[in-house]
């Protein structure tokens, strides 16, 4: 009985000493001191692994608070295999970690059965519509956000107007799009998101006098934004004050995205060589530039972009071109690889706007195979390279 014992006592106090860092772990999380609440986790599970609780906490830190969701979802799924039972938001917490990394079929799967568990947990609806939005099912996205709308609390819903709002965007219903904006600025004045989000759309609609001044005042919001939505707005910011003649200021924006502590982000504009070329007088014309519209999604660069797809276009190349001057009855040309090359155009739209000109273009032309080189000219005004790598079929 004696051995019994001096065999247990080293068990018995491993799992004590695990419990006692597994408290600390919830105090310093508490504090927000999230170094030492994920280091005291660690120690929890080191001396006990199958201590559920604390491999569920250490899950949800690195989710919403480390921002680290590969190892939130391993965490998050070997508690689901060990200990479904452990917290009756698991299902929430496994789409969340699953939408972060781009899982969002089977994020909606969850977030089903979250609502199933718990059908006034509305969250999971308004996750869930985001997904649907993600995946282009914009009717079953408003059903999730029409019922976070009814039932949410009204922190919540100044989010949940800011998403419905992003999805009238998208069905291009702009006047339904503005009135949520509107929704969520009142609830919350300085809500940085209304702002940044709604710049996104004024500057697909060509409204950049909105969209400046909306991502300034994001700007001036920022202390409230995480920092891995500074570059966006930086880069563009600066996109338009490059297109508005502001060369320093493009500039001096590009040096503010630099300057982010996350250095991940994707250049969506790459203008500032085209910018200090401007203000060293080595190009005649640095308004012209070519975008591809519409064809490239959100991997849209201004002078590069690559396109991997094994079936046909079905849809028309389109595009916006910018100059200083525009010449009178002249049709735009384009030429691959340096190289004049037939196709037809349509002029869809014109803005003239302080100090240049966008037209809105289409055509009927379909990226060759293998990569080329693409220009835009219109009259004496050529576009700088953009390069299309299309994958063969």
């Amino acid at each position: 009985m004696i051995l019994l014992w001096l065999f247990l006592l080293p068990n018995l106090a491993s799992a004590q000493n695990a419990s006692t860092y597994f408290h600390k772990g919830k105090q310093m999380n508490f504090k927000k001191d999230y170094s030492n609440a994920l280091a005291a986790f660690n120690q929890a599970l080191a001396l006990d692994p199958n201590h559920v609780k604390a491999l569920y906490e250490r899950g949800v830190l690195r989710l919403y608070y480390l921002y680290e969701p590969e190892l939130a979802l391993a965490d998050l799924e070997l508690v689901y295999q060990k200990d479904p039972s452990v917290s009756k938001t698991i299902f929430y917490d496994l789409a969340n970690a699953q939408s972060s990394l781009g899982l969002k079929e089977i994020a909606i799967e969850n977030f089903n059965k979250s609502l199933e568990r718990l059908p006034r947990f509305i969250c999971a609806a308004n996750n869930r519509g985001i997904c649907q939005s993600d995946l282009g099912k914009y009717e079953e996205a408003l059903q999730d956000f029409e019922l976070a709308l009814k039932k949410d609390s009204k922190e919540h819903k100044k989010h949940i107007y800011i998403n419905r709002a992003d999805v009238f965007a998208a069905l291009g219903e702009w006047d339904n799009a503005k009135k949520d904006f509107e929704n969520s600025l009142a609830i919350d004045p300085y809500n940085p998101y209304v702002f940044k989000n709604r710049a996104y759309w004024e500057m697909k609609r060509q409204e950049f006098g909105a969209a400046m001044n909306d991502l300034t005042i994001a700007l001036n919001l920022q202390v409230t934004l995480k920092d891995k939505t500074k570059p966006d707005l930086f880069n563009n910011r600066g996109f338009l004050y490059f297109l508005s003649g502001n060369y320093q200021k493009a500039i001096e924006d590009d040096d503010s995205l630099q300057s982010c502590k996350k250095k991940d982000y994707q250049i969506l504009y790459d203008y500032r060589k085209f910018a200090e070329s401007a203000l060293n007088k080595k190009q005649a014309d640095p308004f012209s530039c070519f975008v591809w519209d519409e064809f490239v999604g959100n991997t849209n660069y201004l002078f590069q972009a690559t396109i991997n797809r094994k079936t046909k276009i079905t849809h028309q190349l389109g595009g916006i071109f910018y100059c200083k001057d525009l010449p009178a009855n002249i049709d735009p040309s384009i030429l691959v690889d340096g190289k004049p090359f037939s196709c037809k155009w349509k002029k869809m739209a014109l803005n003239q706007l302080e100090g240049f000109t966008t037209i809105a273009l289409q055509s009927d032309l379909y990226p060759l195979k293998g990569k080329h080189s693409y220009q835009l000219a219109l009259g004496l005004s050529v576009s700088q390279l953009v390069f299309i790598n299309q994958e063969k079929n």
